[in-house]
């Protein structure tokens, strides 16, 4: 089964230090792409981790539609018991 979201890497955010990184967690790149624009106002893709992998960023985030599968994930797994 396929990841309904992935995190994606960026780095070089507006106002952020040198060398920090934000990880966003989000359903697909044009959807962490459009939070980094809307939040940040501008940052650079550095990588993505869609099917596991390591990740390595100094702070994190989560866009509306990853969160609202996430919840979906979390009441059918609770449903299921």
């Amino acid at each position: 089964m396929k990841p309904q979201t992935g995190m994606y890497m960026y780095s070089q955010i507006p106002g952020a230090g040198k060398g920090w990184t934000l990880a966003v967690c989000a359903v697909n790149r044009r959807d962490a792409d459009a939070y980094i624009r809307t939040h940040h106002k501008g940052g650079k893709f550095v990588y993505a981790v869609t099917d596991g992998g390591h990740i390595k960023a100094d702070c994190g985030a989560t866009t509306a539609r990853a969160r609202e599968i996430l919840e979906a994930n979390i009441r059918k797994m609770y449903e299921e018991i």
